[in-house]
């Protein structure tokens, strides 16, 4: 999401840039988030806002329960922006998709399936060069590649690596929302463990939980 948001700052400032994205395309997968109004307010900023409202659901609170079921406390997510819009929750693969779309459609050059593999700094220029050979070349880099990010090794090869923090999360989307308050997340917390859900305007509710095992390796599959 940092790319394609990068590009669409750039791109209003008159900027031209490339947008390098490893994955061949914006895949419709993976878990939720939630955009608070200040996020919100930046989306506005780039004028993508509505493009993002369109694949969301309003989020107001967060609810939290002890494992017991006693009600710990609600806080708001924060004050609405313009038009009464409050944060928003959505797939974190649409959101990308559409700030990706929006970058394309303003002139941004994107390029999927194209896997950094060296960054490097001529004192002229920066050079990237990807995983298929080709080299790019421009007045700045910004990177936004992650954990494992190459251009953070190439500007810091002392930079400290990932580690793993002993939390594996995993969720889903059933087809009951089983009471839940509308427009919020409920969060209950655990000794050891921590599960959130959030009902969906269709009667259904996204989740996720937090649990603390072994790391999982790429070859161990999916779980």
């Amino acid at each position: 999401m940092a790319g394609p948001a990068v590009s669409l700052a750039l791109a209003r400032a008159g900027v031209e840039s490339v947008l390098v994205e490893r994955r061949p395309s914006a895949p419709d997968a993976g878990s939720y988030l939630t955009v608070a109004p200040n996020g919100l307010s930046a989306m506005d900023a780039l004028g993508v806002l509505n493009a993002v409202a369109a694949v969301g659901f309003p989020s107001r609170d967060n609810v939290m329960y002890g494992a017991d079921g006693r009600l710990l406390g609600r806080l708001s997510l924060g004050p609405p922006v313009r038009d009464g819009l409050v944060a928003l929750t959505l797939k974190r693969s649409q959101l990308a998709a559409r700030l990706t779309e929006e970058a394309r459609a303003r002139g941004v050059d994107v390029r999927h399936g194209s896997a950094v593999a060296a960054v490097s700094d001529t004192g002229d220029d920066v050079q990237v060069v990807l995983a298929d050979g080709t080299t790019l070349t421009g007045d700045l880099v910004i990177g936004a590649d992650g954990v494992r990010s190459v251009v953070r090794r190439a500007i810091d090869p002392a930079a400290p690596d990932a580690r793993y923090v002993g939390l594996t999360n995993f969720g889903g989307i059933t087809d009951d929302a089983h009471g839940l308050e509308p427009e919020a997340w409920h969060f209950v917390f655990g000794r050891k463990a921590f599960f959130g859900a959030h009902p969906t305007p269709d009667g259904r509710a996204v989740w996720f939980v937090n649990v603390p095992e072994p790391p999982i390796s790429p070859s161990s599959g999916t779980r």
